[in-house]
């Protein structure tokens, strides 16, 4: 379980909380059930949603607004002096992060990356099949994995991160197979 002296350190912190991980990884659940701090999340699939007015809208057009969309989110969030602002989006790539990180460094946020579990494709498409959003066919979201997991690249430090959090499958509430 995550420890309790870094709760301590970062709880009184304003830090941006960058989730890392694959589709169908746990980003979400985990914050609903196993985040540790009271907070305020930047999540794409949640722009998506405010733009499908309650139904899950991708569509490349909307895209670039999405993207956008949550980086201005993110700066007024800071820019507000907020405590625990969390980024919950795959962020596999460094040049996904980086937008995120420059802002955090600008307001002098303290940056925390919380990489989750590589869960199998199986496992990860089946888990975002039964979520509201996977609406789609097995066979798109196999291919947005295969794309994620190609472009992952682990976290570093270099990046800019202050902390590098892995956390395990009992963590997110995922149980290993025996």
């Amino acid at each position: 379980m995550i420890k309790d002296n870094l709760i301590k350190i970062l709880k009184n912190k304003s830090t941006l909380h960058i989730l890392i991980g694959n589709i169908g990884a746990g980003k979400s659940t985990f914050l609903q059930s196993f985040f540790p701090f009271p907070k305020i999340t930047v999540s794409r699939d949640g722009i998506r949603y405010a733009l499908g007015a309650g139904q899950y809208l991708y569509d490349k057009t909307t895209e670039p607004i999405v993207h956008s969309t949550a980086l201005y989110t993110c700066d007024r969030l800071c820019k507000a002096s907020l405590k625990h602002i969390v980024i919950d989006e795959t962020n596999v790539t460094k040049r996904n992060r980086k937008f995120y990180i420059d802002i955090a460094k600008y307001y002098k946020y303290y940056c925390v990356a919380w990489v989750l579990p590589r869960l199998d494709r199986a496992t990860s498409v089946g888990r975002r099949l039964a979520s509201p959003h996977g609406k789609f066919k097995v066979s798109l979201w196999n291919k947005v994995w295969d794309m994620m997991e190609e472009a992952y690249i682990c976290p570093t430090k270099e990046e800019g991160f202050n902390h590098i959090i892995c956390l395990s499958k009992k963590d997110i509430g995922v149980a290993e197979r025996v």
